[in-house]
């Protein structure tokens, strides 16, 4: 009896220690390599740029990109000084990698009152995006490199991943993911 009463504060620190946090595997996006992301309409990716980026179906440039919702990018390897058009084809997915970027500074801010101020960053917790990155490949667009989906930007702990009905919804018409249903399911 008293080597049980003496495991009892360590299983009890355990316990303690589990996360709370019960994620669903179904939620996640786990493309294979070799997976075929098939572009069904032409990409413009402007001058002096690298990506395009797909929000609720639609092309948008860096700028135009609203961070706390979900939102994709194709991009290219070389950037040129007339517009380069990614036109549609069958893309094989080499290698798919998961991360995050963290936001490092939103810029100055302009506030009514040091009571918005403090809310700004009440809490210290870094903004982050996580992504899925998949590395592309076609033998007729070498210089297509790869497709990035994004989740919402959000704090450390609440970041997730876009979903499988969220990059749905990022590339719209534009773009499909073999195995990946129009609804995400």
């Amino acid at each position: 009896m008293g080597r049980i009463i003496g495991w009892l504060p360590l299983v009890w620190l355990l316990i303690g220690c589990q996360s709370t946090v019960v994620r669903q595997e179904e939620r996640w996006f786990r493309p294979a390599v070799g997976t075929v992301v098939e572009l069904v309409k032409p990409l413009e990716v402007a001058v002096g740029d690298a990506r395009i980026f797909l929000q609720h179906g639609t092309p948008v440039t860096w700028g135009g990109v609203r961070q706390l919702e979900p939102h994709c990018n194709f991009e290219v390897r070389d950037l040129a000084e007339s517009v380069q058009t990614i036109r549609p084809d069958t893309f094989t997915i080499t290698r798919v990698r998961w991360g995050f970027e963290e936001v490092v500074d939103l810029g100055p801010r302009v506030v009514a009152s040091a009571a918005v101020l403090a809310q700004v960053n009440d809490d210290g917790l870094p903004m982050i995006s996580r992504y899925v990155q998949l590395r592309l490949e076609s033998a007729a667009q070498p210089n297509v490199m790869r497709l990035t989906c994004h989740g919402a930007f959000d704090d450390l702990p609440e970041a997730e991943e876009p979903t499988p009905a969220e990059i749905a919804d990022a590339l719209g018409g534009w773009a499909r993911i073999a195995g990946l249903s129009p609804q995400g399911e």
